[in-house]
């Protein structure tokens, strides 16, 4: 109120204690209306406060990073069932791989030839069933005879003739035994394709494998442009032995017309 009246009695009639006197061109305002604009009129601040303002927000960084320490030190969840048993299919997978790798280490590309065997027959990959198959492969190629490759009765399919053809390809191999498979009139032009990739290949048997007249007609095809084979079995009423194959090919009169 003192403060107010001060204001007033100086707007109406100047300033006692000033030389100059009262000021002709100071409008008079009311008591509120001075109050209100004194009251928004911004103080000045000490220099003190305006340091303090300026270096808090650096204090406000300094107290986040500790509960960034506190999130990255918080201990992980454990996994839970389903994530468990993913993590262990996968370990299993990486180690049935090595595994496959080591057993066919002395010519990874009969790793291919028995995963391709496996889509054929629709069975998983087995290390036990990996090792039969090797033992197999080896037992019917022993070392003396290079040239001849032979893979009797592997269960051999399209998809593994296929496989075949890209992997050995240019392999100085002159005969070839695929006889008691299960290649079928389909994987004609497998056959076809693999005769193709081995150049020196002249000696194909293919006896027990169901082959008609249809898929006759697409390896006769292949006869009209290949100049290296000469010998194509299909089987007949027996092989070497005398032993008649237990999936006969059935070329017939129409086969024996497109040969």
């Amino acid at each position: 109120t003192m403060a107010a009246d001060r204001v007033s009695r100086a707007t109406v009639a100047g300033d006692p204690g000033s030389s100059r006197g009262p000021s002709p061109a100071s409008p008079s305002l009311p008591v509120s209306a001075a109050m209100q604009q004194s009251a928004q009129t911004p103080q000045p601040q000490p220099p003190h406060q305006l340091q303090q303002q300026q270096q808090s927000p650096p204090q406000q960084l300094v107290q986040v990073q500790p509960q960034q320490q506190q999130l990255s030190q918080r201990p992980t969840s454990p996994m839970t069932p389903q994530q468990q048993r993913h993590a262990t299919a996968a370990a299993a997978a990486a180690a049935a791989v090595a595994a496959l790798s080591e057993l066919f280490s002395a010519d990874p590309v009969w790793a291919e030839v028995y995963a391709a065997c496996c889509c054929d027959v629709r069975e998983a990959p087995t290390l036990d069933a990996a090792r039969g198959f090797r033992d197999a492969v080896l037992a019917q190629n022993p070392d003396s005879r290079p040239e001849r490759l032979s893979l009797r009765g592997l269960r051999l399919g399209p998809a593994t003739v296929s496989c075949m053809g890209l992997q050995l390809k240019d392999r100085q191999y002159t005969s070839l035994d695929l006889s008691e498979n299960q290649l079928g009139d389909h994987s004609a032009l497998s056959v076809r394709s693999l005769v193709r990739a081995l150049p020196k290949l002249r000696q194909l048997q293919l006896a027990g494998n169901v082959i008609t007249a249809v898929g006759t007609q697409e390896i006769a095809d292949e006869l009209e442009v290949n100049s290296t084979l000469e010998v194509l079995s299909f089987g007949g009423r027996g092989d070497q032995n005398g032993a008649r194959g237990f999936r006969p090919n059935c070329v017939g009169s129409d086969g024996l017309k497109f040969l």
